[in-house]
């Protein structure tokens, strides 16, 4: 594994405890070389050995936890990124899964909102909206401005609305009742959400919609929602 040991990211409290251990070090060779030659070595002066090395080695330990962490977030972008171009391949997406999960295990706090974002879009493009949620909403916590964050914030207010105008509207449809405008309001409700660009997340209501389409004479259209429906339940919850 390559660990990026970049000197810029060591601090002065890191420079110090270096030095002092160091000098620490030197001092108690000096009195163990001094003792054995008097064929005494007190355990105090093993004690102290030990933690100058301790002292010398906190900050290497240190640099070589911050060199996982930087491999763990660029990983875990890079695959982010990849699912939220659309790539759902399951190797891809478990990648993804098993990073993230390093990361929250690690304790280190991602604190970078275009990160977090990349995150959740990726999260949001494999139908898990609420994780996309938590994700968005910690990235507009760190910067509430961030417009990305905020722009995905937004989809994901669309798609419950959207999902939930679909479902009402293709219940509505499908009722002995129904008249011509019902079908046309369902037909109108799946052209917005083609517009507005919103992926819903629900392979059922994907496939009653893709059923809508077919029957009406839309078979393009039902083949790209059953598509992203079938899609959605390869993916491994």
């Amino acid at each position: 594994m390559n660990i990026p040991f970049d000197t810029s990211n060591i601090q002065l409290y890191d420079i110090v405890l270096m030095i002092m251990g160091t000098l620490l070090f030197i001092a108690c060779l000096i009195i163990f070389v001094i003792q054995s030659i008097q064929t005494k070595v007190s355990k105090t002066l093993i004690a102290f050995f030990a933690l100058s090395i301790i002292m010398v080695g906190f900050p290497a330990i240190t640099k070589i936890q911050v060199g996982e962490q930087f491999t763990l977030e660029k990983q875990l972008r890079k695959t982010a990124e990849i699912i939220a171009a659309g790539n759902t391949k399951p190797a891809t997406i478990k990648e993804f899964r098993t990073t993230l999960a390093s990361m929250e295990k690690s304790g280190s706090p991602i604190d970078d909102p275009e990160l977090l974002t990349s995150i959740a879009r990726a999260q949001y493009e494999i139908g898990e909206v609420d994780m996309a949620k938590t994700y968005t909403q910690q990235a507009l916590e760190i910067n509430s401005s961030y417009l990305p964050a905020l722009q995905l914030q937004n989809i994901t207010v669309q798609h419950d609305r959207k999902s939930d105008s679909l479902a009402t509207s293709l219940e509505r449809a499908a009722a002995p009742d129904a008249s011509a405008a019902d079908s046309a309001n369902v037909k109108a409700i799946i052209s917005m959400i083609n517009k507005e660009s919103v992926k819903l997340s629900n392979p059922e209501l994907l496939k009653r919609a893709a059923a809508f389409e077919s029957e009406t004479g839309n078979r393009e259209e039902a083949s790209l929602l059953l598509k992203r429906s079938k899609t959605l339940e390869s993916i491994e919850r």
